[in-house]
């Protein structure tokens, strides 16, 4: 297809806006109602196959049934008859704007306010799916549409399905993004909202993360952390309540997790709305378009300054202070008060510091005093001499170049591990095995001396892995193979030979 074809008789191609892998998405115009729409497009020959038709069909059935602003509507579907063969299309609202994708990719971390409402405007569009028997499935942020004025859409329902009822997808398939994936749909459970929410869970994750929290290359180790491990803190600038939140989310039960996607974005506003004002930046609460501003806090600045100046006022005409001699106390009998007179010039330190006295002298505060014009180092004793460490404030020796921090190794292949162990300077390594038929062969699970340990790079460092095949632990046999099948006991979990 090109630039100016029509489908449908009616809807001009413009311009293309996206590639996938079931077709492209374009900018069009409906000449018959004169108004701007997305068309999303399967690829030639992908129509004739019916489990591919019945899903495009069903996500304009699914989704034309909604209605929510936080869903892009679906105005029409068909199919059209290309010289390259029978192409499916939908018509459907088209959002100006950038995914969350994009956003994420482009600038970093969302702030916590923005972070937070933009997962609450995802939930109520899930909210909408769900009360109406409908599961995403494919939850992620590049099914997250962010318009120009703020209004966050959610799009490609083509995986989802209706609760209860038989899937399109072949039986023991993986349907969904691996990173964004819900442990029960890794191991084929039937589609319930909860995979929803543990899907958007890990979409707010990245959105104050910057990564999800399974983020690694090897698609082995992203469905261990699903299924078995906890995800890394989020980052202290993120508040603890929208922090458990969101690890709530996160829990590998789905029972155990938020009731459904409105209680999550519910939990949401309110840990945000709980944030003390003064840490948040301002850009957080810039208004969407069209948004009436909020109460202004100047005048409050205004009594602030006001308080201020009568304070001071006052204590000019009191004068609560007196000038005192040296070493005078003052009437209240409290701490010998700042004499009036300038202070004395301490004597320069010499060029060559003297031995350092075995007892250094701190200030009274117990913290040095500030030397040579601000820099910190070794206060001075009574009789001038420079004391504390010796050196004048020098810095001390830089780091152990024979220490050095234990990566971390849970996730990765043994390999790898022993690999990444090596460019951090630890050549002497034990690896230790533990026989599981249903665990990853060769992914390593634990490891000694824990990870973020300073010590020694000639300590052995113990490496715990998972086997379940003896006869290879051949890390690239094993990211070669298909995440797609992970029902009953695939080819990288099956039970080892007898003996």
């Amino acid at each position: 297809m090109a630039a100016g074809d029509l489908i449908g008789g009616r809807y001009r191609l413009t311009k293309r806006i996206a590639a996938g892998g079931m077709g492209d998405v374009w900018r069009g115009l409906d000449t018959r109602l004169g108004r701007r729409v997305a068309v999303k497009l399967l690829h030639p020959g992908l129509a004739e196959d019916a489990a591919f038709k019945a899903r495009f069909v069903s996500e304009a059935n699914l989704v034309a049934a909604l209605n929510t602003r936080s869903v892009a509507a679906i105005y029409d579907c068909g199919e059209e008859d290309t010289p390259e063969g029978t192409r499916a299309y939908l018509i459907m609202e088209l959002v100006e704007g950038r995914s969350l994708a994009e956003v994420l990719r482009e600038d970093g971390p969302l702030p916590v306010r923005l972070a937070a409402r933009v997962i609450a405007a995802a939930a109520e569009g899930l909210g909408a799916a769900h009360a109406a028997g409908i599961v995403h499935r494919d939850v992620k942020p590049a099914n997250i549409l962010i318009a120009r004025r703020g209004v966050v859409k959610i799009i490609d329902f083509g995986i989802a399905r209706v609760s209860g009822e038989t899937g399109l997808t072949a039986t023991g398939s993986v349907i969904g993004t691996i990173a964004y994936t819900a442990p029960e749909q890794l191991t084929d459970q039937d589609p319930t909202p909860a995979g929803d929410v543990y899907s958007l869970g890990v979409v707010a994750y990245e959105c104050l993360a910057g990564t999800p929290p399974f983020g690694a290359d090897n698609p082995a180790a992203v469905i261990f952390g699903h299924l078995a491990q906890d995800p890394p803190p989020l980052p202290e600038t993120v508040p603890a309540a929208l922090s458990a939140a969101v690890m709530r989310a996160l829990r590998k039960e789905p029972g155990e997790r938020w009731k459904s996607v409105r209680a999550f974005a519910h939990a949401c506003r309110e840990a945000v709305g709980a944030q003390p004002a003064e840490t948040v930046v301002a850009e957080d609460e810039a208004p969407p378009a069209g948004t009436p501003p909020g109460p202004r806090r100047r005048p409050l600045v205004l009594a602030a300054v006001l308080a201020l100046a009568v304070l001071l006022a006052l204590a000019l005409v009191l004068r609560p202070w007196r000038n005192l001699g040296p070493g005078e106390r003052d009437d209240a009998g409290g701490a010998p008060s700042v004499s009036a007179d300038p202070p004395v010039a301490s004597a320069p330190e010499s060029a060559a510091p003297s031995s350092p006295s075995p007892s250094p002298s701190p200030s009274a505060s117990g913290e040095t005093k500030p030397q040579d014009g601000g820099r910190t180092g070794p206060g001075n004793d009574d009789g001038g001499n420079p004391g504390g460490d010796p050196g004048g404030g020098d810095p001390g020796p830089g780091p152990d170049p024979h220490t050095a921090k234990v990566p971390n190794l849970s996730g990765m292949m043994l390999r790898d591990a022993k690999s990444r162990l090596a460019e951090e300077g630890f050549t002497h390594t034990r690896p230790v095995f533990k026989r599981a038929w249903n665990q990853p062969n060769c992914l390593v699970y634990g490891q000694s001396p824990a990870a973020g340990e300073s010590v020694d790079k000639a300590v052995t460092v113990q490496i715990d892995y998972y086997i379940s095949n003896p006869a290879t632990c051949d890390p690239d046999e094993l990211a070669a193979r298909s995440v797609a099948h992970v029902r009953g006991t695939p080819p990288w979990w099956r039970p080892s030979s007898p003996g």
